[in-house]
C-alpha cells in the first residue's frame, strides 16, 4: 500500500509540474500529457484487493477438541470459494486477523434407495482458519 501511495504521489507531482511549466509558457497542458499522467495516478491508487462478499454461507463447525480458547477455527464453505475469498470474508466480516487458511474438498455422500434410485448430497469444502489471536466460541 505504501509503494502504491508513493507512486501516486510521484505521478501527482509530475502532473503539477507539467501544468506549472505549461502555465509559465502561457499555454495549457497538452491533453495527451494530461490523460497519460491522470491514468498513472488512477492506476496507482487502485486497491490491490477488493473485498468481495459473495452470497455464500460460511458455516461454523465445532472443533473436535475441547478448549476454552481456539486458535484454529473450522468452517464449512462452498467448493468454489478459494483461500483468498475465505480470508477476506473472515477478516472483513468478523474483524479478526487471519494468519493462515487450509482447505479440504469433500465429495457429497452417495446413497441408494429401494428400487435402484440413487441420490447424492452436494459437495462441500472445509476451511481450517488459523487466527492470529485466540477466539472463545459461544456456549450452546
Amino acid at each position: 500500500a505504501d509503494k502504491a501511495a508513493r507512486a501516486a504521489a510521484v505521478a501527482r507531482k509530475a502532473l503539477e509540474q507539467a501544468t506549472a511549466a505549461a502555465a509559465a509558457k502561457g499555454r495549457p497542458l497538452k491533453q495527451k500529457k494530461f490523460v497519460e499522467l491522470h491514468r498513472r495516478i488512477k492506476a496507482e491508487t487502485k486497491t490491490p484487493w477488493k473485498v468481495h462478499f459473495p452470497n455464500e454461507i460460511i458455516q461454523f463447525m465445532p472443533n473436535q477438541k475441547e478448549a476454552a480458547e481456539l486458535d484454529t477455527v473450522k468452517f464449512r464453505v462452498s467448493p468454489h470459494l478459494n483461500k483468498f475469498d475465505i480470508r477476506q470474508w473472515i477478516e472483513a466480516g468478523y474483524d479478526t486477523p487471519v494468519e493462515k487458511v487450509n482447505t479440504i474438498n469433500y465429495e457429497g455422500r452417495l446413497g441408494r434407495k429401494q428400487g435402484g434410485r440413487t441420490w447424492k448430497r452436494p459437495d462441500y469444502k472445509v476451511a481450517y482458519v488459523k487466527l492470529e489471536k485466540p477466539w472463545t466460541p459461544p456456549n450452546n
